[in-house]
């Protein structure tokens, strides 16, 4: 009997471990993901204008080119990709708060806008 209790309180110890609530704190603060959705989405853009070798498919976005720019903005940004993931994951779970990241997005692009008019 005794040694079912001793294997029991581990296991029970590893459960409520598994099941802690996600923190309230984002792995990456708002600032820092708005920057590195507005590099990747400028990034996009940049992709689907390099031309691919077969010109049938040059409306589509040149994924080797995406992928090296990807890479190349989380290395700019100190983030590995499985921080980025964690960060964004963290974000979709909390939709107010990714409302609000594209939001200042979309302020920062119009901003970013104005200023190439002038």
């Amino acid at each position: 009997m005794k040694k079912y209790i001793v294997w029991c309180i581990p296991v029970l110890l590893w459960l409520a471990a598994c099941n802690r609530p996600m923190t309230d704190n984002p792995p990456i603060d708002a600032k820092k993901m708005e920057k590195v959705l507005l590099d990747m989405n400028f990034a996009e853009t940049y992709a689907m204008k390099i031309p691919a070798t077969d010109s049938t498919l040059s409306t589509y976005k040149n994924v080797d080119s995406l992928k090296q720019l990807y890479s190349d903005i989380l290395a700019q940004h100190n983030l590995t990709p499985d921080e980025f993931r964690k960060g964004f994951d963290w974000y979709k779970a909390h939709p107010d708060k990714l409302e609000e990241v594209y939001q200042n997005m979309l302020n920062e692009v119009s901003r970013l806008n104005g200023e190439l008019k002038r």
